[in-house]
């Protein structure tokens, strides 16, 4: 009897802030709609609030991938840990088994994966609740080979707490990558215009998270005041246009490091930048911060002050792509990327154990100016066969490599975080 040859699924992870572009797709027919018979839960219970355990474990897995990449690649790393956490999240859904208990013990090691449906559709509305001159949009697609039978459980999971869509494809027409293409597109506004150059035989089903953010500086910087002075990149000297101002913000001091967070319009959002004590590099100090105190620190909860701060930060536009197959399988989801091993069968309406995830492609794209900010992301997954403010002016000076990232107050999630190494204007 010949051995069942596994086919392939895709899980892309989008986040992006962008304009929008209309490619050209496949005829609508051969993009079937696998949503008619799927309809919200009767009795769906989701949470109102986030449950602590899913939380932290977010921040756990937020600072282990920024951490894992930053450790491989040295340049202008950027990642929205919370794109890459839905896409794997919609997967995680498809799972059992082994294959289940590892991605969850890497998502939320303290809760379950119905406790953490229950937080991303928690999530997902709340996001969804834009401020004044703000965007954030997420939309989680999944697209099935017209062939292949999917489970219909697994889709109405996804469907009630991921919001997902559903169509059906021919993998094999070399239209099919430009369709899933001018989703990405559309959904991330043109920031990020690709995640496959093209499809192939052996994939099955590819699951889609994107999301956008833009929004306007609460108190734009003059653009008159912006001037080109020197950055200290890792092996050279630079110059860049660099943000000046002296206002009142907040201002941060905690565990050798100093930093600033500055309000989007409405003041739910919230751009954050962190840099260590001379002599200290970026890498080096946050390796050794715990996740849940330092996510503490840039929700506003300890560790900062109201303060009158002289600021020079570079303006900066950050691109960034890599394969996060190596990074996940180290923070312990190895399973999932073995033929022999991973258990998908929660996916096929036939239960069969003939998945596994060959590939988690993540993109990113950000840029931060005198106007405001626009961030991106995305990330596939392929799966194959088998207190009183001081009194003195702080000053920071933005010229080493440091961290940043944006965060949501309401939800107190980072919804990107990076470390930018060498500024490329805008």
């Amino acid at each position: 009897m010949k051995p069942r040859i596994k086919k392939l699924i895709a899980v892309v992870f989008f986040v992006l802030p962008i304009a929008i572009l209309f490619s050209k797709g496949i005829p609508e027919k051969q993009s079937e709609d696998l949503m008619q018979h799927i309809g919200p839960s009767k009795g769906l219970v989701t949470s109102g609030e986030a449950t602590p355990a899913v939380t932290d474990g977010y921040y756990q897995f937020a600072h282990n991938l920024l951490q894992s990449t930053s450790e491989r690649q040295h340049e202008n790393i950027m990642i929205s840990p919370l794109s890459v956490y839905l896409a794997l999240g919609m997967s995680a859904n498809g799972a059992q088994g082994e294959t289940k208990a590892a991605m969850v013990k890497v998502l939320s090691p303290k809760a379950s994966l119905e406790d953490l449906n229950k937080n991303v559709a928690f999530w997902i509305d709340a996001l969804s609740d834009t401020e004044k001159n703000t965007i954030v949009e997420i939309a989680n697609s999944i697209w099935v080979q017209h062939d292949y039978h999917v489970a219909q459980k697994f889709l109405q999971i996804n469907a009630d707490y991921f919001k997902a869509t559903a169509k059906s494809i021919d993998f094999n027409d070399q239209e099919a990558a430009k369709t899933i293409n001018s989703w990405i597109a559309k959904s991330t506004k043109d920031k990020i215009d690709s995640i496959i150059d093209r499809t192939s035989a052996d994939m099955l089903v590819m699951l889609i998270n994107a999301s956008y953010f833009k929004s306007d500086w609460e108190e734009p910087f003059e653009v008159k005041r912006t001037r080109e002075q020197i950055f200290h990149a890792q092996s050279e000297d630079i110059m860049r246009p660099f943000m000046h101002t002296i206002r009142s913000m907040q201002y941060i001091d905690f565990n050798q490091a100093q930093g600033i967070m500055m309000p989007y319009e409405g003041r739910r959002y919230w751009f954050a930048a962190l840099i260590p004590q001379e002599g200290l590099s970026i890498r080096s100090w946050f390796e050794h911060q715990d996740p849940r105190d330092l996510f503490s620190v840039l929700n506003g909860k300890h560790s900062i002050v109201s303060a009158e701060v002289d600021l020079a930060i570079p303006t900066f536009t950050s691109t960034y792509e890599v394969s996060l197959i190596t990074d996940l399988a180290s923070m312990g989801m190895k399973i999932a990327f073995l033929p022999d091993q991973a258990d998908f069968s929660l996916m096929s309406e036939a239960g069969t154990k003939d998945l596994f995830i060959s590939d988690v492609k993540h993109k990113s794209f950000i840029q931060v100016d005198e106007v405001g900010t626009e961030a991106a992301a995305v990330t596939s997954v392929v799966m194959k066969a088998t207190a009183m403010a001081p009194q003195e002016i702080k000053r920071i000076v933005f010229d080493r490599p440091f961290l940043y990232a944006i965060i949501d107050r309401t939800t107190e999630l980072p919804l990107f975080i990076g470390i930018l190494d060498k500024p490329v204007a805008p």
